[in-house]
Parts: structure tokens; C-alpha cells; sequence
């Protein structure tokens, strides 16, 4: 009978991209593969953030900060166009669902050079079959409990660093960009959803943006704490060992 030749199990592959809203200026990109920093780069360019995700498979979960998606009703931007007006929302329910939790977060309409952006990539990246994740570093970050402040300061961003690495094995960049640090923290934003570990603030028909869910976190840790841990043993009468769970041999019972 021959044997069954099982392929090799696919890697998890997670792209973070902390997109700035001009090409002109530093975008981050970071590859996470099976949770271990396999990348991490400043680009610029579409161009060169494709190339990124072309470089991390067709497989790959992309997660970007930025907005993808218009407040309910806009057909756009523009503050000449009617629908700045009618209806006249800057923000999206997942930004307002995020201020009710304390996480602070600018509406789009305020940003929209970066949305803008934001639109036009995630559009890019469907129509070469992947399904971007809309993420926020700063909730990502606020939710576990991680440094959020001082990005702009070298102590800041090494006090950043130093609190991500227990959790992303090969992270050893020291000297990262905000914006790297920030492109860590959206592809394990994207490990978490990859894992089941997150949950959406947002509504369908407008735009949700994937956060961790603590509880899905600590449930998980629970699990494999439990499957880590050694069997407790006890000490039947004899001197017989038994696991918990296992009942003893009948002549040990006490």
C-alpha cells in the first residue's frame, strides 16, 4: 500500500503596513511568519508596499492602519461635494464605538488625505485577491496593556519595542521607526485575527476594524497553559502513581 504524502503545513503569513498618507514619507511594512518577525522596512511608494505583500504570498493576511471605508451616506471627501452636507458625518460608527471605550481615535473625514490612500489601496490589494483588515496600532497596543506613548522619542519607541518582544520572537530592532513599530503591531493584530483572538468594532455596511478581544486572549492562554502543564499525580496507597483523571489499578484504591 503506498503511503499518503501529506504536504507541509502552510506557514501563517501576516503583512502590516502603517501607511502614511503621501507616498513621499515613510510607510511601514512588517511580515510576520508563524509569529516570528520574518521582514521589516520603510517603503515609500504603492509600488513598493505591493511588492512587499507579492515578497509574503498569496496566502498572506494584510492588516492596515488606515481608513479603508466612508462614513455611512459620504460618497466621499470632499467638502465642495453635497454629501459633506447630506448627511454630513465625519466619522464611522467603529470610531465612535472605539471613543466609547476610551480609545482615542480621529474621525476619517479629518484624515482624509490618509483615507484617500487608504481607499485606494485596499481597493488595489482586492483586486489581486486579497482581503485587507482595517487595524489601529494604538488600540492594538492599549487593549493588551502595552506602551502607547513617547513614539516620537527614541525612549519611547525602545520602551515600545521592549514590551513587544516577548510576544514577536526575532524582533530585535532597537533603533525601529514609529512607523515600523506601528507595521509590527498591525501584522500581530493580524496573528490575533488569524488565531480567532480578535472581535470588530464597526457595523457591515459601513466598515469594521479588527481590535483583540481580551476575552478570546486569556481563554486561549488558559487552553494552552492547560495543555503545557505536566499531569498532577497522586499517590495511591502502595506507593502506586496515578494521573488525575486516570483512576488508579483496583488494588491501589483507597
Amino acid at each position: 500500500m503506498p503511503y499518503l504524502l501529506l504536504p507541509p503545513p502552510q506557514s501563517i503569513v501576516c503583512v502590516g503596513i502603517d501607511l502614511a498618507g503621501v507616498p513621499h514619507r515613510e510607510t511601514g511594512v512588517a511580515i510576520l511568519r508563524d509569529g516570528a518577525l520574518d521582514f521589516l522596512a520603510a517603503v515609500s511608494g504603492d509600488d513598493e508596499i505591493m511588492a512587499v505583500v507579492a515578497h509574503a504570498g498569496a496566502a498572506a493576511i494584510v492588516a492596515i492602519n488606515a481608513p479603508l471605508t466612508l462614513p455611512r451616506g459620504r460618497c466621499c471627501l470632499d467638502d465642495e461635494c453635497p454629501c459633506r452636507h447630506d448627511p454630513g458625518t465625519r466619522s464611522r460608527e467603529l470610531e465612535r464605538e472605539l471613543l466609547r471605550m476610551k480609545v482615542p481615535i480621529l474621525a476619517t473625514a479629518l484624515i482624509k488625505v490618509l483615507a484617500r490612500r487608504g481607499f485606494r489601496l485596499a481597493a488595489t490589494l482586492r483586486a489581486v485577491g486579497y482581503a485587507p483588515l482595517e487595524v489601529y496600532p494604538f488600540a492594538t497596543l492599549r487593549l493588551l496593556g502595552l506602551p502607547t506613548t513617547g513614539k516620537r522619542t527614541q525612549l519611547g519607541r525602545r520602551r515600545i519595542h521592549n514590551a513587544l518582544q516577548p510576544l514577536i520572537p526575532g524582533l530585535d530592532h532597537p533603533e525601529a521607526s514609529e512607523h515600523q513599530l506601528d507595521a509590527v503591531v498591525c501584522a500581530l493584530t493580524a496573528q490575533l485575527w488569524r488565531q480567532g483572538r480578535t472581535r470588530t468594532v464597526g457595523v457591515a455596511d459601513e466598515g469594521r476594524m479588527v481590535i483583540p478581544d481580551l476575552a478570546a486572549i486569556e481563554a486561549a492562554a488558559a487552553r494552552e497553559e492547560l495543555i503545557a502543564a505536566p499531569p498532577l499525580r497522586r499517590v495511591a496507597k502502595g506507593g502506586a502513581t496515578y494521573d488525575l483523571g486516570e483512576p488508579p489499578a483496583p488494588d491501589t484504591v483507597e
